[in-house]
């Protein structure tokens, strides 16, 4: 690299990719020499390449590359509102392999404005059994380079400490592909789907309504309630503030009078 080189300021959103280095492309020399001669003849890219007994000036170009970077979040897409059981399209600017890598957060919000949570991350999650082989989870959920798996995510309370994940709630992303053609290389195009749903469902076939409650241990070894209602017969029930990471517990108690006989682990 030239040490003489000025210092060259770049616009915002740019970054220095490389160093100095001579262009090759633009000549036929090995050193990038482009030879005429006179400077009035010696044009670029270069119109008189050969060294030879007429030729009595040179030059060469030195290049440096630049990348464009992301600027204080500005290269954002806002996907709008999805209500539950929508279905809606994420920009196709921002799934190229080619620019900046969008990584895709959602946080709920109510209707009025008032933000409640915060934006969403992914966990890892080893399943419920200490046996289970560890689940290798992405950091992010990155749109550019998606891939087929299911991810943990959570998304902390507004006034709730980030490493408790007692206040938050909790959801599964499948993130699902369907090979709907071939491009001129014969490599699949896919069809990516992203699907949010709650990580516990309970759904009750008995003939009558039922009490029930979701208990979670924590860490020093109490059960904290997680969710506690009352279920119709044939009525499904989405529990979303249940750390599937810990140990849960369910109980259930028919309405009637009916007892419980043991508490199910789950």
């Amino acid at each position: 690299m030239i040490q003489d080189f000025p210092e060259i300021q770049l616009p915002p959103s740019w970054k220095w990719a490389s160093d100095w280095h001579i262009d090759n492309t633009s000549s036929s020399s090995s050193e990038g020499w482009a030879y005429a001669f006179d400077f009035r003849d010696l044009n670029w890219p270069p119109s008189f390449n050969p060294e030879g007994p007429m030729t009595f000036v040179r030059r060469r170009r030195w290049i440096r590359t630049r990348q464009h970077i992301s600027n204080d979040g500005r290269h954002s897409f806002s996907v709008g509102i999805l209500r539950a059981g929508e279905v809606t399209p994420l920009p196709v600017e921002c799934l190229g392999h080619v620019g900046p890598n969008y990584i895709l957060k959602f946080k709920p919000c109510n209707l009025n404005g008032v933000d409640e949570y915060l934006w969403s991350h992914v966990l890892n999650y080893r399943g419920r059994h200490d046996s289970a082989p560890k689940h290798v989870s992405m950091p992010c959920i990155s749109v550019s380079l998606l891939m087929e798996t299911e991810e943990l995510v959570y998304t902390p309370a507004q006034e709730a400490n980030a490493t408790t994940h007692r206040n938050g709630l909790w959801f599964c992303m499948s993130v699902e592909a369907t090979e709907i053609g071939k491009d001129v290389h014969l490599d699949p195009i896919r069809d990516w789907k992203l699907v949010l749903t709650a990580p516990l469902t309970l759904i009750s076939f008995l003939p009558v309504s039922s009490e029930f409650s979701v208990l979670e241990k924590l860490s020093g070894g109490e059960l904290s309630v997680r969710y506690r209602g009352v279920v119709k017969s044939g009525e499904t029930i989405k529990v979303y503030s249940a750390n599937l990471r810990n140990p849960l517990y369910f109980s259930l108690i028919p309405q009637g009078g009916w007892q419980p006989i043991h508490v199910c682990c789950f």
